[in-house]
């Protein structure tokens, strides 16, 4: 989302430093969410021998976090790309041969 949200302001003719702010926030979410999976595994418990995972301890702020950042992240990148990323629409060809 990051490479993306930068390629998009590029297309738009806009400087990084214009949308960096977005940027470091969603490199701060990504690495949010990281670790507190990270956390959440490392103060788990050890599952059944014979398979040899690990049972995560279910901590509420992961969740939170989880639930919320990575959509944020989607908006700050929503946000540099402009609207045509939310919603989706592209004009049609007769729009762009319209004398109009």
């Amino acid at each position: 989302m990051i490479g993306a949200g930068a390629l998009m302001a590029r297309v738009n003719g806009l400087s990084a430093g214009t949308f960096s702010k977005n940027t470091v926030q969603m490199s701060i979410n990504d690495e949010t969410v990281y670790a507190m999976g990270i956390g959440a595994m490392a103060l788990g418990k050890k599952g059944p021998a014979e398979r040899g995972f690990r049972i995560r301890l279910s901590l509420t702020a992961n969740k939170v976090h989880v639930a919320t950042l990575m959509y944020e992240t989607r908006r700050l990148c929503h946000d540099i790309g402009g609207g045509i990323v939310e919603t989706g629409c592209m004009p049609s060809y007769s729009d762009f041969s319209s004398p109009e």
